[in-house]
């Protein structure tokens, strides 16, 4: 740490907040110019960063479409350089938390994000887009997905669809595929996009079918899935002439099915249910 100076009491933060054991020996030795080529690195880097820890790689993403999208993407760092990684670790969240306090501190985030930072890279890219840094707010974009980081493919997927401007033509086929991979990732949006969003409102230009969206989104509600709850939650609050209008596929059909389904209820049933009851 010895040539990284102004990084040091942030370093200090990091590891007397973590749970690594013998705190006081590694700090001290974090001092050492041996310090970064120790196996002593690697711990304690699982210490204070865990899951959330970057490693550099490229994604084996299967599908041939994918592979060629991200093939002259990769992270400028190896997995050998451990110091390194370790730097763009600390970069990262430092600055973060920087940025969060004053939106004009960038120095930490991008330096992470040049050493190949997933995450660091995916919040450039909306940093350098506002900017109007469209070339260098692309490549971070690009650089992010490339390493199967699943905010920055959906993010990318909506580029595709035409949501982002960034000089690229619109591609559904692209944007599902994304969307696709990032799904299963485990992005939770991503999944309701797929699952829900491509039957429900016709997605990527998906053939609708709304029972069958209707089904799929209780699945994830059931698994915990937040959009999709939210999804459900929006649709027993609306009424059946609310649910229809701009959406001439849902038929009445449709709404007994969200009846029997859902337990849902348009606008006025509930009142007439209890006067008939009095």
């Amino acid at each position: 740490m010895q040539k990284d100076i102004m990084l040091r009491p942030h370093v200090k933060d990091l590891i007397l907040s973590s749970e690594l054991p013998q705190k006081s020996k590694i700090l001290k030795n974090i001092e050492s110019p041996q310090f970064t080529e120790s196996t002593e690195l690697e711990n304690v880097m699982n210490g204070i960063f865990g899951k959330n820890k970057w490693t550099p790689h490229v994604y084996p993403f299967e599908n041939d479409i994918l592979q060629e999208l991200f093939k002259k993407y990769s992270p400028k760092t190896s997995a050998s350089e451990k110091y390194m990684i370790f730097l763009a670790n600390v970069l990262e969240v430092v600055g973060s938390k920087l940025y969060e306090q004053n939106k004009k501190y960038i120095e930490h985030l991008e330096h992470a994000a040049s050493l190949g930072h997933a995450r660091a890279q995916y919040k450039m890219f909306f940093i350098d887009f506002r900017m109007g840094k469209v070339a260098e707010a692309k490549n971070y974009l690009f650089s992010s997905a490339a390493q199967g980081y699943a905010s920055a493919l959906l993010k990318l997927s909506e580029v595709y669809q035409g949501v982002w401007d960034i000089g690229i033509d619109a591609d559904q086929n692209i944007a599902k595929l994304l969307c696709k991979q990032a799904s299963d990732l485990g992005d939770s949006e991503a999944k309701f996009r797929i699952e829900v969003s491509t039957l429900v409102d016709g997605l990527f230009k998906s053939e609708k079918n709304y029972q069958e969206g209707i089904r799929n989104a209780k699945a994830l509600e059931e698994a915990e899935n937040k959009p999709a709850k939210d999804f459900l939650d929006a649709t027993r609050m609306s009424s059946g002439g609310a649910l229809q209008e701009g959406n001439d596929f849902i038929t009445n059909t449709d709404l007994e099915f969200l009846r029997t389904y859902l337990g849902w209820k348009d606008e006025g049933e509930e009142v007439s249910e209890e006067e008939g009851s009095i």
